[in-house]
């Protein structure tokens, strides 16, 4: 997904881990990890703003990992 800073567009990359630690009875079909994403947005956007803000170096992207929840 993407999120802005200010005039930057920055690119959110969610490892299927991550999901998992939201959701540990997650399968990893397509269909499953975007319904977790959907019901889980709140608290990802959340954390994609906090692993931002601490590695925020100039890059255009920023990976979420299962370690960030």
């Amino acid at each position: 997904f993407w999120g802005y800073d200010g005039a930057m567009e920055i690119a959110f990359f969610l490892e299927t881990a991550a999901l998992k630690a939201l959701n540990s009875g997650l399968n990893n079909t397509e269909l499953e990890c975007l319904a977790e994403f959907d019901k889980s947005r709140a608290r990802i956007h959340d954390t994609a703003e906090k692993v931002y803000r601490k590695s925020k170096s100039g890059s255009h992207t920023c990976t979420i990992t299962a370690h960030n929840f």
